[in-house]
């Protein structure tokens, strides 16, 4: 069994804990990462969410790790306090790169690794797709004919070179690409969405389409179980 401790921000990446109607247990949803990672990592797997913005260093731990890592590194150094206390086997630290320019997805690449190698422990793996997760979602076009797309040309050729204004329904931020196409489809712009694109994505075609953040984000996760 391995033990992932797994940090993201929304519940279209790490899922949620909702308590069904007339039931009295918690019922956890997962996201699309959780997806991805399961196809990856080969022996049965259990995961722990903990929300980006949960993750603080206490004042004691900021004196203890000067000088302090850069950006997402912060919080990547908190995750990694945390999965050492709770001996976790491995820690996947998601943050969208939110540009499609590499020289920026680099450096919260480099930020988070920063973070996650402060301390031995767990090994770790920065996830971060480059532009958006949406990019990756949106890179094979035969899991979309399989959720409903006919028209497939409407998926870009470069999913990580796409961006625009998230505020621009017509522009090619990959979130209004993602709806747009979404739409097309006749499928709902949701979590359960993204989940059954993650399960049914060629994961040699998405790393051959994203060369940049999708194949590190294999490669590190691959190295790291070594």
């Amino acid at each position: 069994m391995t033990k992932v401790l797994v940090c993201g921000e929304g519940r279209h990446d790490v899922g949620e804990s909702k308590r069904p109607s007339g039931k009295g247990q918690t019922m956890d949803e997962e996201g699309w990462l959780q997806a991805f990672l399961r196809r990856l990592i080969p022996n049965e797997t259990t995961f722990v969410v903990v929300k980006r913005q949960e993750l603080v260093l206490q004042r004691r731990q900021q004196g203890q790790h000067q000088p302090l890592p850069q950006g997402h590194g912060r919080k990547a150094l908190a995750a990694k306090i945390r999965a050492t206390a709770g001996d976790y086997d491995l820690i996947v630290f998601m943050a969208d790169a939110d540009s499609n320019k590499p020289v920026v997805w680099n450096r919260i690449r480099s930020e988070i690794l920063d973070g996650l190698t402060r301390l031995p422990g767990a090994n770790g793996v920065p996830c971060v797709p480059m532009s958006a997760s949406e990019s990756w979602l949106l890179a094979d076009k035969q899991a979309w004919q399989g959720v409903g797309l006919k028209d497939v040309t409407m998926l870009p050729g470069r999913p990580e070179s796409i961006w625009g204004s998230r505020e621009n329904h017509k522009g090619n931020h990959p979130h209004q690409m993602f709806r747009r196409v979404c739409a097309a489809a006749r499928v709902p712009d949701s979590r359960d969405t993204r989940v059954q694109l993650a399960h049914s994505s060629n994961l040699e075609t998405l790393q051959s389409v994203c060369p940049t953040s999708f194949a590190a984000f294999v490669d590190d996760t691959e190295t790291a179980l070594e």
